[in-house]
């Protein structure tokens, strides 16, 4: 049997998605084969509290952090970085790979192997030449987020990239396909590169949403809900009017520009790869009217709405409380709860050790309960069936059910 979609990590999981500006989060629940959202919420994060994706006012954030998990009740959280501090890139090797990409990773971060999380699989490969997807950040990183949780009451069970969660979002069970994601967030914008179904690259740079709206705004003295009107309504079509385009299309002709920039210099680097057959566009900017045509004519391949429910539930069959123009915001925090596909985790190895044995400790107390539990049963019962009369009652029951089936 073909699994249709792809399982939790747990029964019930919170993922969170983590910017400089912004932390979201979303908590799902397992229903079947279904995966199914419970709550969620955006918040922004104080100023000054991360800078390029480090801690750089601690006191502040875990402040913040703890707030979060009192409004929500947040334990165990599965983490998205959408900092350039997690880096994901593709190194091609015609041998001792492992060396290959332990001299990518130092030249990347400019720090020894050993101050470096990082972990790569095979993307494709022959004989002669392998391209291996390498994901890393600095240790000393990871371990100052996983502290500033852990001090807030919540434990951090993966640091997962922007490209990884996406991935297992958008891209169905079992595909080959190889495709470019474009997720224009808030304030920062991801292209990821899969290539047969697996995460090759990704890039972020700072162009989002929030650019845009504060364009429009500036420049037509009106408000931000009479902004979001016209992206939506009037957007790049410009049927009735030009006034949106106009103003958007020396950011439009950047993003295009970008876009194509990057892809090339990838595709060169790895020319073994397949070429890009396509493109998911999602994120909070993909609302954008008309966006996709525009980025069809401008990158000469067909672009389609990503649809961040893709691996977790059938619209024939559930409804999701988060409306499709908000649920693309929670693309990342979705994937990195889903079991499957590329998965990479950032946690020190420390850390994940920790989580190991309580996991042990945990599943060894269940045991030992279960044991317990069924001795007490077993003593009731026998004590009651050694009552006077009883003992007939129970075999005259059993005995009606059984002929019942």
């Amino acid at each position: 049997m073909t699994t249709r979609f792809l399982p939790l990590t747990h029964h019930t999981a919170t993922g969170v998605q983590l910017s400089d500006s912004t932390l979201r989060f979303i908590t799902l629940k397992q229903h079947g084969d279904s995966v199914i959202p419970e709550k969620f919420a955006e918040v922004l994060v104080p100023a000054d509290c991360l800078d390029n994706g480090k801690i750089v006012n601690k006191n502040k954030f875990i402040s913040f952090l703890r707030n979060i998990r009192k409004a929500y009740k947040l334990e165990d959280i599965a983490l998205v970085l959408a900092s350039p501090q997690v880096q994901t890139f593709s190194v091609s090797a015609k041998a001792a790979g492992a060396l290959y990409v332990k001299e990518a990773v130092e030249k990347t971060f400019a720090l020894p192997a050993k101050d470096i999380a990082y972990d790569y699989n095979t993307v494709t490969g022959n004989e002669s030449n392998t391209v291996f997807h390498v994901t890393a950040m600095p240790k000393s990183v990871s371990l100052d987020m996983v502290n500033a949780f852990k001090s807030a009451g919540m434990t951090v069970t993966t640091i997962e990239s922007v490209g990884h969660a996406l991935a297992r979002d958008l891209i169905a069970v079992h595909s080959h396909e190889s495709v470019l994601i474009v997720n224009i967030d808030t304030a920062v914008t991801s292209l990821t590169f899969i290539v047969k179904g697996k995460v090759s690259h990704t890039v972020l740079f700072d162009f989002g949403d929030d650019m845009i709206t504060k364009s429009l705004m500036e420049k037509l003295q009106v408000s931000e809900a009479e902004v979001q009107r016209l992206k939506k309504e009037d957007g790049l079509i410009a049927q009735h009017s030009r006034i949106v385009f106009d103003i958007l299309v020396d950011d439009c002709v950047a993003l295009v520009r970008h876009i194509n920039d990057t892809y090339i210099a990838w595709h060169n680097e790895h020319s073994a790869l397949p070429t890009i057959d396509g493109i998911y566009l999602t994120g909070a900017g993909s609302t954008l009217r008309g966006l996709g045509e525009y980025l069809s004519v401008g990158l000469h391949m067909p672009v389609k709405e990503g649809n961040v429910w893709t691996n977790c539930l059938s619209f024939d069959e559930h409804v999701p409380v988060l409306p499709q123009p908000l649920a693309i915001r929670y693309g990342a925090a979705i994937g990195v709860n889903l079991l499957g596909g590329d998965t990479v985790n950032m946690l020190p190895h420390s850390h994940k050790k920790s989580l190991r044995r309580q996991h042990a400790a945990r599943v060894s107390g269940k045991l030992f309960f279960s044991f317990v539990l069924g001795v007490a049963v077993g003593f009731a019962v026998a004590k009651i069936i050694a009552i006077p009369g009883v003992h007939t009652q129970i075999l005259d029951t059993l005995h009606k059910i059984r002929a019942q089936w």
